[in-house]
């Protein structure tokens, strides 16, 4: 996304994987990644992402978006949640950020 002509963030997907395989779930993208430019925070552009990526699994007849965060990131679990993602009973630990939390939304795509 671009914010007064410089990029202002980001949003990176992938088709999700069962866990312990490599085989792709049919219904579900994986939210890889979302980076909005800090100088940009408070305008919108990470919503505006994660709307399109909702736009674009519905399109692609997914039925779920996936994605983790920090437990204790409250700036980006807001907007999560802002956004109609839920929280599933999914936890993991990373080496770098600690505990995570998982987040899923529903595209309504059958």
């Amino acid at each position: 996304a671009y914010c007064e002509g410089d990029l202002g963030g980001f949003v990176l997907g992938h088709p999700s994987f069962t866990e312990g395989s490599l085989a792709p779930r049919a219904d579900t993208e994986y939210l890889a990644l979302l980076m909005i430019e800090p100088l940009r925070w408070g305008r919108n552009i990470g919503g505006q992402l994660l709307d399109r990526a909702a736009e674009l699994a519905y399109a692609r007849n997914k039925s779920h978006l996936v994605l983790w965060t920090a437990a204790t990131n409250a700036r980006a679990r807001k907007l999560y949640e802002t956004k109609g993602y839920y929280l599933t009973n999914a936890e993991r630990t990373s080496t770098r950020q600690g505990p995570l939390v998982q987040y899923r939304y529903d595209t309504c795509a059958s």
